[in-house]
This record gives structure tokens, C-alpha cells and sequence, in this order.
């Protein structure tokens, strides 16, 4: 994986990121582990977005890894990250009212990680679940949290600390 990391970097600082896509594609289609694969698509999307300047394609890099890496919850946290870079990203009046779109991916994404078909261990579901909690306070304030919270039976047993967190309370 090194080795492939340090290849790949060498194209980027050439700026030949044709040779970086396929270097990286190919070395995510056979990796050594579940979280070698899920590592080296990360990396992959974060060149593809920060160095070539394609988000579209990046996006396209983490559907992929998610569909064959699905239990990688890094991986997830990646691709929401990456979500939410976007919309701060965001500098015109169009893009700006793309926002709502931006923020729909990210919690499209935050379900499928923690819905019932997801592979993610029960642990990593209920982190995500409060990293979704603060995401929703931070970047949609207007939003019923306390509806939130109580519409998802597993949230229940962070509705405690999720009001001491976050000042609204529910009244």
C-alpha cells in the first residue's frame, strides 16, 4: 500500500492525474484487506476533489468504495465529510441554492450508514447517529431536533445527553 501511495503521489506532483485515477482505481480493485480498499478509495476521492478539482468524479469514487465497502465506518465518515465540504465550498448565488441539495446527500448518506440494511456494527451506527445529531445542529439549526431525536428508537439512549448538548432543550 506504500509503495502504491508514493507512486500515486508521484503522478500527482506531475500533475498527471489520468496516471493517478488509474495507479489508485486499479489498487482499490484488489486490495489486501476490506480496509486497505476502503484507505486507498479515501485517498483516491481527496486527490480527485483537492488536486484535480472534480468533485463530481470524487463523488463517484465514494459511491463505489461504499457499495464495496459498506461495514467501513472511516469510509462513511469520509464520504460525509466530503459532502459537507462541498457545501461550504459553495461561493455564488446558484451554488448557494444548491445547498439544500448538498445537505440532502449528507443525510441520504447518514441513513443508509445507520438504516437497517446497513453492515455497520451496531456501535459504529449509534456514533454515526450522533455525529448526524451534531451535523443536523450545526448546519440546519431550524431543525426539530427534539422530533428528530424521538422519531428513531435508537436514539432514545442519547436523547439525554443530546439535550444537555445542544441548548434548545425540548419543550
Amino acid at each position: 500500500m506504500e509503495a502504491t501511495l508514493r507512486y500515486a503521489q508521484l503522478e500527482q506532483r506531475q500533475h498527471n492525474f489520468d496516471g493517478v485515477n488509474s495507479i489508485l482505481a486499479a489498487a482499490t480493485e484488489s486490495p489486501t484487506s476490506e480496509a486497505v480498499g476502503a484507505f486507498l478509495a479515501m485517498h483516491h476521492a481527496r486527490i480527485v476533489d483537492r488536486a484535480a478539482h472534480d468533485a463530481a468524479k470524487a463523488r463517484g469514487i465514494y459511491d463505489r468504495a461504499l457499495e464495496r465497502y459498506p461495514s467501513n465506518k472511516n469510509l462513511w465518515l469520509a464520504a460525509i465529510d466530503f459532502e459537507l465540504d462541498q457545501s461550504g465550498r459553495r461561493t455564488s448565488e446558484a451554488e448557494e441554492a444548491s445547498d439544500a441539495a448538498g445537505f440532502a446527500r449528507v443525510v441520504a448518506l447518514y441513513q443508509r450508514a445507520t438504516g437497517d440494511a446497513s453492515l455497520l456494527p451496531e456501535d459504529d451506527k449509534l456514533e454515526l447517529w450522533q455525529n448526524y445529531l451534531e451535523t443536523v445542529h450545526a448546519f440546519a439549526p431550524r431543525v426539530d431536533m427534539c422530533a428528530l431525536l424521538l422519531s428513531e428508537p435508537v436514539l432514545w439512549p442519547i436523547l439525554f445527553v443530546s439535550l444537555t448538548r445542544f441548548d434548545d432543550g425540548c419543550g
